[in-house]
C-alpha cells in the first residue's frame, strides 16, 4: 500500500539518507492507465530525488512461477 511506501520514504530521510529513489514499473498484468497515473501522482507527492520508470518484462519461461500465472492477454496494450 502507498502508506507503507510513504512511511519507509519518510523514515529513510529521518535517519539520514541523503537521497531517496523510487522505481516504478509499467505494463504490469491487468494494470490500467488510470492505475499507473494514480501511482505516478502519489509517488511524486513523496518528492523522490530520483525516479526510475521501467517496463514490465513478461518472461515466464525465465522468471519462474509468478509470471506463469499470467499470459499475454493479461498485459496492457501498447
Amino acid at each position: 500500500p502507498f502508506e507503507n511506501v510513504k512511511n519507509v520514504t519518510e523514515w529513510a530521510r529521518e535517519i539520514g539518507y541523503k537521497s531517496v529513489s523510487q522505481d516504478l514499473v509499467f505494463g504490469l498484468p491487468h494494470q490500467s492507465w488510470d492505475a499507473m497515473d494514480f501511482t505516478i501522482r502519489k509517488t511524486l507527492e513523496l518528492k523522490p530525488d530520483r525516479l526510475a520508470f521501467y517496463s514490465y518484462a513478461h518472461v515466464p519461461w525465465f522468471k519462474g512461477v509468478g509470471q506463469r500465472g499470467f499470459d499475454e492477454n493479461d498485459l496492457p496494450s501498447g
